[in-house]
């Protein structure tokens, strides 16, 4: 076998491509993160990148309620009761956070 892994060329040359034996996907299908509590909020290590973050409580507290279950509104009103904060204040604070997640390092 000889070239590039991922490919299987014949031991003589023919007037063909190569055949593909094995493609890794563009995106795993479901991202598992790795979150633990900690005083400071949390720490959370992505698999896929092999990073590893630190969350302020506020952060911590978007994370936990990322379920897919809670809407946008719902974790701000969640976060501004927690944090005694404006709703505007808090459903900013989600939005920010979502638009720098983790999620989109993967």
């Amino acid at each position: 076998m000889r070239g590039t892994i991922g490919f299987q060329w014949p031991e003589r040359p023919i007037n063909r491509a190569p055949k593909v034996v094995s493609q890794m996907p563009e995106r795993p299908a479901k991202l598992s993160l790795s979150m633990r509590k900690e005083e400071f909020g949390c720490v959370v290590y992505n698999p896929i990148t092999d990073e590893l973050y630190e969350c302020n409580k506020s952060a911590a507290s978007i994370m936990e309620h990322l379920d897919g279950k809670h809407t946008v509104d719902e974790i701000a009103d969640m976060l501004a009761g927690e944090f005694d904060i404006e709703s505007s204040v808090a459903r900013k604070d989600v939005e920010d956070f979502l638009k720098k997640n983790i999620y989109m390092s993967a």
